[in-house]
């Protein structure tokens, strides 16, 4: 799974050009809205991508919930915020 870095407000040309040439549906967001803003989740909806956060009220949870999330997933083109 590609882990693709991303400013808290704004998609770096880099990272969205990527976004792009691997083909992305599904983009998860880790961490909250002081991680990554809920502007650019609402800028990734607009353009059709299939959006989940993965936030918790600390890094643990935060940790826990990845983790229980890619326990789940068995798609190999998720790009990671």
């Amino acid at each position: 799974t590609p882990i693709l870095l991303t400013e808290t407000n704004l998609i770096p040309k880099t990272t969205s050009n990527e976004i792009k040439r691997l083909g992305a549906k599904n983009i998860y967001i880790l961490g909250g809205t002081g991680v990554v803003s809920q502007s650019v989740e609402d800028g990734l909806k607009s353009n059709g991508f299939n959006v989940y956060r993965l936030a918790g009220s600390n890094r643990l949870e935060t940790a826990l919930q990845i983790g229980n999330e890619v326990l789940k997933s068995n798609s190999s083109k998720i790009a990671v915020l």
